[in-house]
């Protein structure tokens, strides 16, 4: 009997073969092997092949989809057996081509055969290979073509638009696209297929499911784009309302060249996209699991955001039928039957955005409130957001939507919103709870609640009580905050709950949101009847509550609370935690741009003393002593030195004090800075734009570098002793910002530049400089592609970026993506981690002495996203390993660097490492993990191997040795600001316990999530220095608790349970590499932030949200100094001098926000009264006096 052997990439194929094989099993012995076949089935299939007639396969990807490929092929070329290895019918790879031992004639006529696919032309496949290679003669057919694309309906195939659509008698309804694989179609593996066509018939909807295969080829397939002209076009136009994709990796690749450009085509359809995933796994591997797999992860929500899809979650997976004759299991797709139908009402939902007349959509705006005061009233990173929403209720307003009153400005808006019902339970009255938007009975709530599952109705009775729970619970009514404007509806985003629950941050991180939490969001949707949601600025908690990691189901909080297309204005500088938002929330992202950024220059006695010093350089012999005591006492004044403490300075050594101090002031005055807040499609003008545009180029094009050379100056000489050199320096910036200035002004003409000669190198810059503006000027596509949105139009998209390192993130206002997590590290970010760990160790050795034996490093999803892995790289290469890249640049595994190269001992590494990197990441949790088993198993000596040293000590006493830790599967966060700002913490042991509580999880090669806090607590006693690194300065440590929390929480419990502080450093990559002091990263803020009139003046001018930040950064200020001690007594006095005893700051606050100084107030006497700042008895009566008078002042308001 003929035999023939087959290695599949492909679920359908084996699906196809089995049905082919019925037929001809007695007179062939066909296998199948799967390419990711165990190595005991490889070898079992080897038994087979021995004696085979020919061995062929299919392998999407090529070789590298096998792993057992050239050992197999070594097999067959020792067996003298046929080769036919191809890929699939669009791919081509050399290396199989070469590899062929059959004919061109027959390797042809069988690409024929497996392209056209098919149940019949997969038996005549094998009837043709036992023709020509097993000596027999059997009847056999042709190649024969099948349909490559069409629309499918109930077992047909409609291959003309206007043909299926006479299937319809009523054309004005609803008409969904689906998208699924032509091999589909052909292997009749489309039962998913069937049940959303039919849910949207259900529903009132026209499906119109279209099979396609993603590229064009010579066999008939037209490719994507111009199917979708044909299938999705009626005379010209668009015909449906809205596409459900279930292919996978990107709709574009291979119709655009270039990644970073948008989609023509789906631009032109201009639909939303929503993606319906299929799952590569089990249904039943997804209901148990913590997330969908890995290559879910990259091929069904990662690449398909390149194209501005709206991720969603597994609508059908996969199912075993039974044990295949051809020697796999035969799988098909079955619908996941709540998923798909959550699918489908979103769909509709999209739809109607686009059917429904403006002036009838009714749109909930939701503000963040974190924490939950009225201080924080519409918390959003660097957006000014109440001035944003007043801008998108004009643009709403202009395209008809019902908007009934408009704002003169942002606090107008605030100060409404203040009128009624807020989060902040000090400031409700009973006056306030009657004007309360919505009232929520408990027989209302009922009916939501029974909708549930049983399990999250379990879970909520168990942590809430009976429903509907206390949380704002008035008198046995749940009340909704906000105002209702037309058909506008603006509240604050509920409380996640902590604070409702302190007591659960020790032992609960996984804690459900509130009943109220979850009223909120139906009264939303059932009340109110919203079309749609659009959640204001980074970020709210509805995508970080418990739940799945990504691919949610019923059972997951973001999943219940989410009903409605979510529109998400977000900043471009964050894709971590916006995909978050993407994947968890089901979220259309707008990005938006940075808040104006400049230099903070000097000011006030800084600036006195770069004067003082530059006199003491210039000036004669027999006065410098006197300016030489001078500038001392100056210094001492300022502090400068104890910034410096670090530096190791001889304190008898004049010159070099002098030295160190003149080159901080030059860091100070250069260090990036934020002029105010960004305003949503608000361009910028005047000084602002021309600082913007010279902070993005500065560095990131060399063009400060170029002007020096142009100036006959070398830059990098110059920096070597900036201090001295700075009115070099200060006169190449001066220059550099004055050209900007000229170009614009001179309408970009590059003869008109006077201020200096232009170079080739100068000119390329400017055509930079060129497209910067440009879009820089396309900023209000922010406003109108967020509207656009609830107009049911396609948002395009654009790679998230810090403009500042990378300006392929602009234009803004797009469905930003982050990257493809298979590249991760980069062999670029790969040499950075290098140069981190270089520098971090050098430093260390200098200040101590010897190597540290354990570092403690914080690895967060959005630096490795927008760095391509920088951090990851520093652990492995502090390890003393490195990756190996395949050709397409993908990491495929690890090899050790030889401690002869390295020249130095392998470093113990424990990552604490963020929840979202854990669900985005999975591969590099398995891939760092492997490393450190790979280190650990080195024939070493100890004292050269810290990592196997530790290890034998450690499997001795915990017998596991595990050092990725992270958070409890399904939950988020370090809990550390979570306890801070419920205030219910006495010592150092209550943030090193909820540190351990929440981070001591392990996760590796073989284990997720598995409890390992009693690990954990020992590494953090044995760690000398812990590590954070920042790849921007377009924000600071201080701008976010999230900072404090992982790395100031890590310390804490290092101080705590070693008995001893460690060194703390801050990797700064913003340009080049420097390895700061923790200690002097939050001076640097303070004095070029914190002090600075330049920043406090540009905060001051967006009122109330200026002045709610100026009271986030005192709150982290404070959280800072209760972990790791950086915050000295006379920055607490700084703090209380200039934001409240300062009277025109005090006005300040009175008019925009006295909420604002209230906290800051509250949190300056919090400090003294846990003993972080020992101020006197005088300063501590006049701020609790000013406290009782802010607080008397804003009761009378009330």
């Amino acid at each position: 009997m003929v035999k023939i052997a087959f290695i599949s990439t492909v679920d359908n194929d084996d699906l196809t073969f089995e049905e082919a094989y019925k037929e001809i099993k007695d007179i062939i012995e066909f296998k199948i092997l799967d390419a990711k076949c165990s190595e005991e089935e490889f070898k079992e299939f080897l038994k087979f092949v021995k004696d085979a007639n020919i061995v062929f396969t299919k392998l999407m990807g090529g070789k590298e989809a096998f792993k057992y490929y050239d050992e197999l092929k070594e097999f067959l070329l020792k067996n003298n057996i046929p080769f036919l290895p191809l890929p699939t019918t669009s791919e081509f790879y050399p290396e199989l081509e070469r590899d062929v031992t059959v004919s061109e004639e027959i390797k042809e006529e069988v690409r024929k055969y497996l392209s056209y696919e098919g149940v019949e032309n997969y038996k005549n496949l094998l009837l043709y290979l036992a023709n020509k290679f097993g000596d027999c003669s059997i009847p056999y057919d042709k190649p024969k073509p099948m349909p490559w694309q069409g629309i499918y309906y109930k077992g047909k195939c409609y291959e003309n638009l206007e043909e299926y659509l006479k299937l319809f008698k009523d054309l004005n309804k609803p008409k969904i696209g689906i998208l699924f694989y032509r091999n589909w179609f052909i292997s009749r593996n489309i039962e998913y297929v069937d049940y959303l066509i039919e849910i949207i018939e259900k529903k009132g909807g026209i499906p119109i499911a279209l099979f396609s295969s993603h590229l064009k080829n010579e066999f008939g397939s037209l490719g994507i784009d111009e199917n979708f002209k044909r299938f999705f076009y009626y005379n010209n136009k668009p015909i449906i309302d809205v596409l459900i994709n279930t292919t996978m990796f990107t709709l574009s690749m291979g119709v655009k060249n270039d990644i970073t450009n948008e989609p023509e085509f789906l631009i032109d359809l201009n639909v939303p996209i929503l993606q319906g995933i299929v799952s590569t796994d089990y249904i039943e591997n997804w209901i148990k699991g913590y997330s969908i797999n890995p290559i879910d992860l990259v091929i069904g929500m990662a690449m398909p955001e390149f194209d501005g899809a709206i991720i969603h979650f597994p609508i059908a997976g996969k199912e075993k039928v039974k044990d295949g004759d051809v020697g796999v299991p035969i799988i098909k797709y079955k619908a996941i039957k709540d998923r798909a139908e959550k699918i489908v009402d979103l769909a509709i939902k999209y739809a109607n955005l686009r059917l429904k007349n403006n002036k009838e959509k009714r749109i909930a705006i939701i503000l963040h409130n974190y924490p939950p005061r009225n201080d924080k009233i519409a918390s959003a990173f660097g957006l000014d957001s109440p001035e944003s929403v007043v801008r998108l209720l004009k643009e709403l307003k202009k395209r008809g939507f019902h908007v009934e009153r408009l704002y003169k400005n942002g606090n107008e808006l605030i100060n409404e919103l203040l009128k009624y019902p807020t989060n902040d339970k000090n400031f409700i009255t009973d006056e306030i709870i009657k004007k309360a938007v919505g009232k929520i009975k408990r027989e209302d709530y009922k009916k939501w609640f029974n909708s549930l599952s049983e399990k999250v109705k379990k879970e909520l009775i168990e942590n809430w009580g009976e429903i509907p729970g206390n949380v704002m619970n008035f008198n046995g009514e749940l009340i909704i905050p906000g105002i209702i404007n037309g058909n506008i509806f603006i509240s604050v985003q509920p409380p996640r709950g902590f604070n409702e629950d302190p007591s659960a941050i020790y032992h609960d991180p996984k804690k459900p949101p509130t009943h109220y939490y979850i009223a909120f969001y139906k009264w939303i949707k059932e009340v109110f009847k919203a079309d749609a949601i659009m959640h204001i600025g980074k970020h709210g908690s509805l995508e970080w509550l418990p739940g799945k990691g990504a691919g949610l189901s019923k059972d997951c909080y973001p999943d219940i609370c989410m009903e409605l297309p979510n529109i998400y204005p977000y900043i471009v500088n964050n894709p971590g935690e916006g995909t978050q938002a993407k994947r968890r929330g089901y979220a259309t992202i707008i990005s938006h741009l940075i808040p104006p950024m400049t230099i903070s220059e000097l000011y006030g006695d800084l600036e006195e003393l770069e004067r003082m010093i530059d006199e003491y350089y210039e000036t004669e012999k027999e006065k410098k002593e006197f300016l030489k005591e001078e500038i001392k006492k100056k210094i001492k004044e300022l502090k400068l030195d104890e910034d410096l403490i670090d530096k190791n300075i001889n304190a008898n050594d004049f010159e070099e004090l002098l030295r160190e101090v003149h080159n901080y002031l030059q860091d100070l005055k250069n260090r990036q800075i934020n002029d105010g807040l960004h305003i949503l499609g608000k361009p910028l003008d005047g000084e602002k734009l021309i600082n913007m545009i010279f902070m993005i180029v500065r560095y990131q094009f060399e063009y400060l570098k170029t002007i020096a050379k142009i100036l006959n100056y070398d830059w990098d000489e110059l920096n070597k002793n900036k201090g001295k050199n700075h009115k070099i320096i200060d006169k190449i910036n001066k220059i550099g910002i004055e050209v900007i200035k000229e170009f614009i002004e001179n309408e970009f003409k590059i003869e008109k530049i006077s201020v200096i000669k232009v170079n080739d190198e100068l000119k390329k810059i400017l055509e930079i400089i060129k497209n910067i503006y440009d879009n820089l000027m396309r900023v209000k596509e922010e406003i109108d592609y967020a509207v656009n949105a609830l107009h049911g139009y396609y948002v395009p998209p654009k790679v998230a970026g810090a403009p500042t390192k990378d300006i392929n993130c602009l234009p803004t206002g797009r469905n930003f993506y982050s990257c493809n997590p298979q590249e991760i590290p980069t062999k670029a970010a790969y040499e950075m981690g290098k140069r981190l760990a270089e520098e971090l160790l050098k430093k260390y050795l200098e200040e101590e002495g010897k190597y540290p034996e354990r570092v403690g490093l914080i690895v967060w999803g959005s630096p490795t996203m927008r760095t391509k892995g920088d951090d990851v790289a520093e652990f492995l290469y502090l390890l003393g390993v490195k990756p190996v890249w395949n050709k397409m640049g993908r990491v495929v595994d690890l090899e050790i660097i030889p401690l002869e190269e390295l020249k130095r001992p392998r470093i113990d590494v424990i990552a604490r490492v963020s929840g979202f990197f854990r669900d985005a990441f999975p591969q590099l949790l398995k891939l760092m993990d492997k490393a450190v088993n790979m280190v650990a198993n080195l024939d070493e000596p100890d004292d050269m191997n810290f990592v196997k040293k530790h290890y034998k000590e450690e499997i001795k006493k915990f017998k596991k040795f595990y050092r990725i830790f992270s958070d409890k599967p399904g939950t988020y966060g370090a809990g550390i600001s979570n306890l801070l700002e419920s205030k219910n913490w006495k010592s150092l042991e209550d943030l090193a316990k909820v540190y351990v509580e929440w981070g001591g999880y392990a996760y590796g090669e073989n284990t997720y999530g598995e409890e390992a806090k009693e690990l954990f607590k020992y590494n953090l006693s044995k760690i000398e220095l812990t590590v954070k690194n920042e790849d921007s300065q377009e924000w600071d440590i201080f701008e976010g608790d999230d900072f404090n929390s992982y790395h100031g929480g890590m310390i804490a419990a290092v101080r705590y349970y070693s008995k001893k502080k460690p060194k703390s450093y801050v990797g700064d990559t913003s340009c080049g590499i420097k390895i700061k002091n923790l200690k002097e990263e939050g001076k640097e803020v303070f004095r070029t932030k914190i002090l600075n009139p330049k920043w406090i003046n540009g905060l001051k001018r967006h009122g109330y949200k200026g002045a709610s930040d100026f009271s986030k950064y005192i709150d982290h200020i404070f959280q800072w100094d209760a972990t790791s001690d950086i915050v000295e007594d006379w920055m607490y006095e700084k703090i209380a001098e200039k934001y409240v005893f300062d009277k025109k700051m005090e006005e300040f606050f009175k008019e925009n926000n006295p909420y604002a100084l209230l906290n800051i107030t509250e949190r300056l006497l919090e400090a003294i009264e846990r003993g972080l700042w020992k101020a006197d008895d005088e300063m501590k009566e006049k701020l609790r006096k000013k406290y009782l008078e802010i607080e008397g002042m804003i009761e009378e308001r009330l």
